[in-house]
């Protein structure tokens, strides 16, 4: 049961009770009539705290406890709010007639302070009689729960006592008189009895007394099971305060140490004796502490390791640079002098080609082709620096169809004795620049140069393809040559030309570094009976730039 008339007693629980006994202070001014003090978790039935300490870590719904047995609150208990008491069945405790009061924890609504407290001593306390008047307590399961003739009588059903009718009005009326009293023919003179259920309880306090003094007995019903109860709860209230005191000091104390860490005090000083939930508080901030102060030494050693790899990231940038100028320096001297070179000697040739004996007019042809090869290649080595030097963000985007469509038309007319065919889809568009140039003319002249076959033939398709949510614009280039030896596909896979490998390899490695500049793909693959097919993708866009 739960009683709602203890309002003054609740607020003082919410303002004092905490959530454990401190084990420095001992409720010594505890009623003589509690006898037990539980701090109780409510969910795991568990004794959190006691004034009897063997008692601590109990957990109560496994114990032979009665009220537990005979009432188990702990499945349904249930607080409107924190002014609400609960109350518990009459039973024996060691042998002593007990009633047990729970009252719910501010702001704790999984722990309770739970009261067990003498009830013989309470009513005889509470209550004032005569010799010849005696006062019985009813609960609402017709159980005798005080008596104050003794103890022999808590427990016993009041229908073992009293007829069935008297039974029935107690249980049915809130207030009445009967004529029939319990055991009347052992008491030496006529009995009347008084009865009166105390609300919110559902207890039926029964007073008996002589007939004459009949009319002194109602009044004073209510009165005594009012103090009874407030009694009670009033101990209950004490015990609240007792236990209180040194835990609100401890958790004002570690708020105040927290305060210090956070203003960036990483001395402070977490111990405690206590071996409580607080303590286990203490010790998880103390911990917290060193874990904090570990992370921040590992932060400042990464903070100045990431200092010194960046002053050296930024000093290797600069060797970088300045190398690339020499670079640039170098190579732009060097295309001079060779596009002069070579110009002389084709003018030099033009001068004496007349004059060339016919037993030396191959070697003069050979001389003569070589020579313009070369000269296109310096060419190519300018255009391909103009390319490389330019962001792929700034690069324009053009009709690949077209470039191709161009270059095929030009290689026809250089290359007559092979036969190129082309597959072209137009408005393909893709973010290649001038690129697009350098690479087609590159892989024709490729597959031409190098062929073997006495009727090179070159096959060249163009189309959009779709990878997932990428579109591509895929160029494919296929021979009938020799194949691609094994040693300059090496080459194209480490991405990086050798002093020992290098030949035809050498313009199929600047078409990877200018596709793999522009964020393309190149795949080499090897055809049946012989020959090779390069497979150049770029990346689709939707306007022309160029």
């Amino acid at each position: 049961m739960q009683s709602n008339n203890t309002e003054p007693i609740a607020i003082s629980l919410q303002q004092e009770a905490d959530n454990t006994i401190s084990p420095k202070q001992e409720p010594d001014n505890v009623p003589e009539d509690v006898r037990l003090v539980y701090l109780l978790n409510t969910t795991s039935t568990e004794i959190v705290a006691s004034n009897e300490r063997r008692k601590e870590g109990t957990v109560l719904f496994k114990e032979e406890t009665p009220w537990l047995q005979k009432v188990p609150w702990i499945q349904n208990l249930s607080f409107e709010n924190f002014s609400d008491v609960f109350i518990s069945k009459a039973y024996r405790d060691e042998g002593v007639p007990a009633i047990a009061f729970v009252a719910p924890i501010p702001e704790r609504p999984e722990r309770a302070i739970v009261a067990v407290t003498r009830a013989q001593t309470r009513l005889n306390r509470v209550t004032e009689q005569r010799e010849d008047q005696f006062i019985t307590v009813i609960d609402d399961d017709d159980r005798i729960i005080m008596d104050t003739r003794g103890d022999q009588y808590v427990g016993r059903r009041y229908a073992e006592e009293s007829s069935t009718d008297n039974v029935s009005a107690i249980l049915t009326d809130r207030s009445g008189f009967m004529r029939d009293v319990p055991n009347q023919a052992s008491l030496e003179q006529d009995y009347v009895a008084a009865y009166s259920t105390m609300t919110n309880t559902g207890w039926t306090v029964v007073t008996y007394a002589p007939e004459d003094d009949v009319y002194l007995i109602r009044s004073n019903i209510i009165t005594n099971l009012i103090q009874m109860i407030l009694v009670s709860l009033v101990g209950l209230a004490v015990i609240g305060i007792a236990i209180a005191g040194g835990t609100v000091y401890s958790i004002n104390r570690l708020a105040e140490q927290v305060k210090e860490v956070e203003d960036g005090n990483l001395d402070v000083d977490f111990s405690t004796s206590r071996k409580d939930e607080i303590g286990q508080l203490y010790d998880g901030f103390d911990s917290m502490r060193d874990s904090l102060e570990e992370r921040i030494t590992e932060l400042s050693l990464a903070i100045r390791a990431e200092e010194r790899m960046r002053k050296r990231l930024s000093n290797s940038n600069e060797e970088l640079q300045q190398q690339q100028v020499i670079i640039s320096v170098l190579n732009r001297l060097l295309r001079h002098n060779l596009r002069n070179s070579l110009t002389s000697i084709l003018l030099y040739t033009q001068s004496v080609s007349d004059d060339v004996p016919p037993e030396h007019e191959t070697e003069f042809e050979k001389i003569v082709t070589t020579s313009e090869r070369l000269l296109r290649k310096v060419k190519k080595s300018k255009y391909l620096e103009q390319i490389v030097g330019t962001d792929p963000e700034n690069l324009s985007s053009v009709d690949v169809g077209m470039v191709v469509k161009e270059s095929v038309k030009y290689h026809r007319d250089e290359y007559p004795e092979a036969t190129i065919s082309a597959t072209l889809s137009f408005k393909t568009y893709a973010k290649v620049g001038n690129g697009m140039d350098f690479v087609i003319n590159n892989l024709i002249e490729n597959a031409i140069e190098h062929n073997d076959s006495r009727e090179p033939h070159v096959d060249i398709r163009l189309h959009t393809v779709s990878d997932e949510d990428v579109t591509w614009v895929e160029l494919i280039v296929e021979d009938n040559g020799p194949g691609i030896p094994d040693s300059e596909i090496a080459v194209l896979d480490r991405g990086e030309e050798t002093a020992l490998e290098h030949g035809s390899g050498v313009g199929l490695w600047l078409v990877k570094w200018l596709v793999d500049h522009v964020e393309g793909e190149l795949q080499f693959t090897s055809v049946e009976p012989r020959g090779t097919r390069v497979t150049v993708r770029f990346l689709h866009t939707n306007v022309s730039t160029y």
